[in-house]
């Protein structure tokens, strides 16, 4: 603490040194002039020399007049070139301050350009990544829509494998073993069941959700709200009928995959580690739940032509 206020305390006793004094020594001489005036002139006897000026009374105080004044100036030049040296300090601290700044903006605007860039290079990677998954995806639909209706269950089992590979090979990049998988809901059997047609990531096979159970009536009641259902703690959230301690994760999204005509599944992404998944990921698994509609729908169509109808006729 004395460090910070003896500076303090000697400038303003120099500030007052360099102003009081030279007002007092320009009063002080004013008043020694008066004085020097006000001396009567000294009588001498007749016949003899008059005194010379430096002997006289007067001349002592113009001498002290002389003095003050000469202080007063000596301390008035002394404080203006102190105050001059203290303000060409603070010019330069202020210059050099000045330079730092700009320096410091465009080494933040260089940083801030650098980041925008490689945002955009991993978001232009992450595009590229996410078109070369997809594309089988796309070829293996394609071919599914050409073969006879019996055999399109086997095609579908195969697109679910390509969509949920290409999901987990995505969140992979950032979250712990994730797990994708594509569930077929199949309200032929007794009881209504849905099962994993493709799953891609840790190595257990999702369990089935059968109906009747708490488990799977949750599940089943969930496919009808045609909604996604993101829980990123299921240890501060659970949803109905989870079965935590059996399951492995820690965190899930699940996305019906529905149409117009009804509801076919959903797709289901889960991670061990709670908070490992995020919005991002809702939307790659969302992305994913649309796009299986498609093989869904191309497997229920009995109007696709067999590929026999497709030759044009002579």
């Amino acid at each position: 603490m004395a460090e910070t206020t003896t500076p303090g305390w000697r400038t303003g006793l120099w500030t007052a040194f360099t102003v009081g004094v030279p007002i007092l020594g320009a009063a002080a001489s004013a008043h020694f002039l008066a004085v020097a005036r006000a001396v009567p002139p000294v009588k001498t006897p007749k016949g003899t020399p008059p005194l010379p000026f430096w002997a006289t009374e007067s001349f002592g105080w113009y001498v002290l007049a002389g003095l003050c004044a000469l202080v007063a100036v000596a301390v008035a030049i002394l404080g203006k070139h102190k105050e001059s040296r203290r303000k060409g300090a603070l010019e330069r601290t202020n210059d050099e301050l000045t330079t730092a700044l700009r320096t410091t903006r465009a080494q933040l605007d260089s940083a801030d350009k650098a980041q925008r860039e490689a945002v955009g290079a991993a978001k232009r990677a992450q595009l590229v990544k996410l078109r070369d998954a997809l594309m089988p995806f796309a070829s293996t639909t394609a071919d599914m829509a050409q073969q006879p209706l019996e055999e399109r269950p086997g095609y579908l089992r195969s697109v679910a494998h390509v969509a949920v590979s290409a999901l987990q090979a995505m969140v992979a990049e950032h979250a712990d073993r994730p797990r994708a998988a594509v569930y077929l809901l199949n309200t032929d059997s007794d009881p209504v069941t849905m099962e994993s047609i493709g799953h891609a990531g840790r190595g257990e096979k999702p369990r089935p959700f059968e109906a009747g159970t708490v488990r799977g009536d949750a599940a089943l009641d969930f496919l009808e709200l045609r909604r996604t259902a993101f829980y990123p703690n299921l240890r501060r959230r659970k949803p109905d009928g989870y079965e935590g301690t059996a399951s492995g994760y820690d965190t899930f999204i699940s996305v019906p995959i529905w149409t117009d005509n009804g509801v076919y599944g959903m797709v289901s992404l889960d991670a061990p580690k709670a908070g490992s998944l995020d919005d991002s990921d809702v939307a790659l698994t969302e992305l994913t739940a649309e796009l299986m509609s498609i093989p869904f729908e191309v497997g229920q169509d009995q109007n696709t032509p067999e590929p026999d109808d497709t030759e044009p006729t002579r």
